[in-house]
């Protein structure tokens, strides 16, 4: 019985080093806007970090820069 108690002990020490380690997320350069929406619809990032749209558009909840058609205000890439 103490041998096999041993044997489970040693082998769920050995198997612990054996775990995956999960990668660490990287910071966000940019926590107050999605700069790829922005930049894809004609935006770019303003001095606080938000996304500036031009003239007569504004950015929807996504950071998509549309005027009041839905329209945006630069090309949309694929």
């Amino acid at each position: 019985m103490r041998r096999t108690l041993f044997l489970l002990a040693t082998l769920l020490m050995l198997g612990a080093g054996c775990a995956q380690r999960v990668p660490e997320t990287p910071a966000d350069d940019t926590p107050n806007a999605n700069l790829s929406n922005c930049e894809k619809s004609g935006g770019a990032l303003d001095a606080d970090g938000y996304c500036a749209c031009p003239e007569g558009y504004a950015p929807d909840p996504a950071d998509f820069c549309l005027d009041a058609k839905g329209v945006p205000g630069g090309e949309m890439k694929p």
